[in-house]
């Protein structure tokens, strides 16, 4: 017979019998600065459990991880490796979120509304044995690490967590959950990193160890075959990255349904594969039909729905269809102003669109002001070396130079190339696209010389780190040869 559902406080109280069984007590009084927990547990080796509980059937805000995110960086400090974040719902949870409650180390549980929590969610089971029989060094690492990634020290991390994956397969072995879940999160921070290739590498083999183990229909293979495909995207073999998409799109269909929030981010990423090899024909349909569906199931004011038509802003954008693109970018900025505020990265994001948008139609001085606003809060909100901050910087330098000042433009990509360098290393993308443009304004102030130097050195970079079919090698290689030609 099929258990009826239930509600937060019966679902407490029965977590609650479990755990006592274990030897874990109910501590309410012990909570993380700025969250209150529906379940707080303490047992008797000093290890803590705090617990948020959504049971309902609306998707997800992203709001709750960032909750979570800051209380999992505060339990790192002041309960160092003896803590779990929990979060259980019965609510639809997007690929986004269960990305991100991965990489910050919340547990996540995604619960039928019908279980019987007389007997531990599975996950909850294997996030207690592991804290349980995790050694004291493996602990220390796993706060450093934690706080690392909440710092954005992005190589810090990934040192450490080779050194974590390292221990637990000693302790483990190779296909242990446990282990598996920190390959997810190294392959992440290797992307981060400007390892793309060691971040294919080992998604290939999450994939193949998911699909081995769990099957194919799995969610968690079907969550590694979308990662696999954002990695081949990212190093430029859009050729393996469209046919996985396609899968992904075709395996949440099945899984979940043609409205579930996951099938419409897969369908999202599949119209965005498809934009960057220039098949708008398929890719700007996908965009409209997910752009409509998140309405009708999200809302107008998601934020979600809001990035969907933001993508389709950008593909109106693409071909050149600015007529559409503008309105849809202005209408996106204003959205988000008001819904998100005027502060949130993707409010920035959106003004940082809106500006290119009105470069491109020749608005140059409109263009112009609102670069350097949007340069300005970034940062004040995210400081001088943020990513977003060093786009701003270039973007701006590239009005710059549209409009002739090319002695600002310079001094301005000089400074961006320095930085992004310093920050991101000199093989990563906005590295190299930086160098790109530096070139194109050395070229256009008469100095063809040191702009054939600089693009030379930068498509040795990018074919050694991207290969040959990445689409910023290909931009690049393209972008010297008309160079050279012009010379000639």
């Amino acid at each position: 017979m099929m258990n009826s559902p239930q509600n937060e406080s019966q679902v407490v109280a029965s977590i609650l019998r479990a755990l006592e069984n274990l030897g874990w007590s109910e501590a309410r009084e012990i909570a993380p600065a700025g969250w209150q927990p529906d379940l707080v547990a303490v047992n008797g080796g000093g290890s803590l459990l705090c617990m948020e509980i959504r049971l309902g059937r609306q998707p997800l805000h992203s709001q709750i991880v960032r909750l979570l995110e800051q209380a999992r960086a505060d339990l790192a400090s002041s309960w160092p490796g003896r803590s779990i974040v929990a979060l259980l719902t019965t609510n639809p949870v997007s690929a986004r979120l269960r990305s991100v409650s991965t990489s910050s180390g919340i547990v996540l549980i995604e619960a039928e509304s019908t279980h019987d929590y007389r007997q531990l969610p599975s996950e909850l089971a294997q996030a207690l044995e592991t804290l349980e029989n995790r050694p004291s060094g493996e602990v220390g690492l796993t706060n450093k690490a934690t706080l690392a990634i909440q710092a954005e020290r992005w190589n810090d991390a990934r040192d450490l967590y080779v050194q974590i994956l390292e221990g637990q397969r000693n302790m483990l072995g190779d296909d242990h959950p446990v282990v598996l879940e920190t390959k997810h999160r190294l392959a992440f921070l290797l992307t981060q990193t400007g390892d793309p290739d060691g971040a294919v590498r080992l998604y290939e083999q999450l994939a193949e160890q998911r699909e081995r183990a769990l099957g194919s229909g799995h969610p968690k293979t079907i969550e590694s075959h979308s990662n696999l495909a954002y990695s081949y995207e990212t190093v430029g073999d859009l050729g393996r990255a469209i046919p996985l998409y396609g899968r992904v799109l075709s395996e949440r269909v099945q899984e979940l349904g043609e409205d579930h929030p996951d099938t419409l981010t897969a369908r999202n990423n599949l119209a965005y594969a498809y934009q960057e090899v220039g098949d708008f024909a398929k890719s700007i349909p996908l965009l409209q039909t997910t752009l409509a569906d998140r309405e009708r199931i999200l809302g107008n004011e998601h934020p979600d729905t809001l990035v969907s038509r933001n993508n389709l802003a950008y593909a109106y954008y693409a071909i050149g269809d600015l007529e559409r693109a503008v309105p849809l970018l202005e209408q996106v900025a204003v959205d988000r102003m008001r819904i998100l505020g005027p502060d949130h990265p993707d409010t920035l994001t959106s003004r940082n669109n809106l500006a290119s948008a009105y470069e491109a139609i020749g608005d140059l001085s409109r263009a112009a002001s609102l670069y350097e606003g949007t340069l300005r809060d970034r940062i004040r909100i995210l400081g001088s070396d943020h990513p977003a901050t060093l786009t701003s910087r270039n973007n701006l330098a590239s009005a710059y130079e549209a409009i002739g000042d090319l002695s600002r433009a310079i001094s301005l990509y000089e400074d961006v190339l320095t930085t992004s360098v310093r920050v991101l290393g000199e093989h990563h993308p906005d590295s190299l696209t930086v160098r790109n443009n530096l070139a194109y304004a050395y070229q256009a102030a008469g100095d063809v010389d040191r702009a054939i130097f600089l693009l030379e050195d930068a498509l040795e970079k990018s074919l050694r780190v991207f290969g040959d079919k990445h689409r910023l090698t290909a931009t690049i290689r393209s972008n010297l040869n008309h160079l050279r030609h012009d010379e000639n």
